[in-house]
Order: C-alpha cells, then sequence, then structure tokens
C-alpha cells in the first residue's frame, strides 16, 4: 500500500490503498451494514420451478449471500486475500445492494470509511487485550463484544507534520 504520510495526502493515496480497500471489503461481507433487504414482486414470476405471486415479499439475507460456502471460500473466515483478485465483483457481494437498487452513495460511502480506518490507524495504536473490566474507567475508545477480548484505541504521540 502507498505510505500516507499527513492527513492532506489521504484523497490523493485512496486508489492504492489495496490492503486498506481488502480489508473494509472483507468486513463488509462479514458485517454488512445492512443484514438483508425485501422487495415486493410486482407480477407473478415463474423461476427454476417455482412461481412467485405478484405481490409477494422476496427477502434477501445479504449476511447468508455473503457467508454461502456456494459463493465463498471458507465463508467464516477474516481473509484480506479474498478481494485481491476481484472478488468484490462477485455475484454474492452485496454491501450496498445491487443492480437498479445499488446504493447511490456507494464510492462515497467507501472512501468516506478509507479515510477514517486511514486516520484512525495514523492517530491510534489498536491494543488487543485479554478480557478487562472497564467499569469505572474510561480508557478512550473500546471496542468489546460480550465474551471477547477487548480491543483498545491508544492515542498515539503527535506526529510531525
Amino acid at each position: 500500500d502507498t505510505f500516507v504520510s499527513d492527513d492532506h495526502s489521504i484523497l490523493t493515496a485512496l486508489p492504492n490503498l489495496r490492503k486498506c480497500t481488502s480489508f473494509l471489503f472483507e468486513v463488509l461481507r462479514l458485517y454488512p451494514t445492512v443484514p438483508g433487504v425485501a422487495r415486493f414482486m410486482p407480477r407473478e414470476v415463474t423461476y427454476n420451478g417455482g412461481t412467485l405471486s405478484g405481490g409477494s415479499a422476496v427477502i434477501t439475507s445479504i449476511y447468508g449471500m455473503h457467508t454461502n460456502e456456494l459463493y465463498w471460500e471458507d465463508p467464516f473466515s477474516f481473509r484480506l486475500d479474498r478481494f485481491d483478485h476481484g472478488a468484490s465483483q462477485n455475484e454474492a457481494y452485496w454491501p450496498f445492494h445491487m443492480g437498479g437498487h445499488i446504493c447511490a452513495g456507494k464510492k462515497l460511502a467507501q472512501s468516506e470509511l478509507l479515510i477514517a480506518l486511514i486516520l484512525i490507524i495514523r492517530r491510534f495504536r489498536i491494543v488487543f487485550r485479554p478480557f478487562i473490566s472497564l467499569e469505572g474507567r474510561l480508557i478512550g475508545v473500546v471496542l468489546n463484544s460480550s465474551g471477547m477480548d477487548t480491543v483498545l484505541l491508544e492515542r498515539r504521540a503527535q506526529t510531525p507534520k
């Protein structure tokens, strides 16, 4: 990846940040912002031997597609290399929906997420610790889920400009 030396060079570096982009894509695959979408059939449709009546609700599980072994090798593993060879073009990768219903802000959202990730990496050290009780203490930003290790973001020393 390109080295981002200061906050002002982030925008020019975005297209070259392949590892950060792969990280973001894999996060969105395993933890989609929307777990599923619902649509109503405008008319009766027959497909693959089955019939859906007009007005029927069709629910698509984005999380289900993103973790389906038919589309993803070892689907529950977090693997950055998954997106090295165009997996973001996979027909089962829908973090911003697909086709005519794709999110109009997809490119903006991806850029903003990458910028936020870069700023977090530049300004904080990411520290993993076995589960610790933080009751009564405020350490900064803490990411913790039940039964998991604690992830602390510790502010880095101010970097020269």
